[in-house]
């Protein structure tokens, strides 16, 4: 998982949203977000492990001028770093071990994961 000195931990008032919108987390204290994060787009999501979290402010555009609000939607995420901007909806197991760039969106999968310290995907040089 990706590292910054810019993630956070949550406020009390932003872990209070998360929860009243369904969301839960194995430890709250394991969840770090980046300055800007918006807890109202994050809904119906469970954490687990170490998660990082960036800004939800912007809407992901798609082919055809359709634009979706960027954000976490029913979704389980283990041990993650998700960017900012990117969409994850409607994860129908889990997302665990990856580094979800910036913009990305990730809708209707069953299950994505992979072992720590994998190296893939579209853009990567090792």
């Amino acid at each position: 998982m990706s590292q910054s000195n810019s993630y956070r931990n949550l406020t009390k008032e932003q872990i209070k949203i998360l929860q009243n919108q369904g969301c839960s987390a194995q430890d709250w204290s394991l969840v770090k977000v980046a300055d800007g994060f918006n807890p109202t787009r994050v809904r119906g999501t469970q954490f687990f492990g170490r998660v990082h979290i960036g800004r939800f402010t912007e809407n992901v555009k798609f082919a055809g001028g359709l634009e979706k609000p960027s954000g976490i939607y029913n979704a389980t995420i283990a041990d993650c770093s998700i960017g900012n901007d990117a969409r994850i909806s409607n994860i129908g197991v889990h997302i665990a071990n990856y580094d979800i760039g910036s913009g990305a969106c990730i809708e209707n999968v069953g299950t994505m994961a992979t072992r720590p310290g994998a190296s893939f995907g579209n853009g990567i040089k090792a």
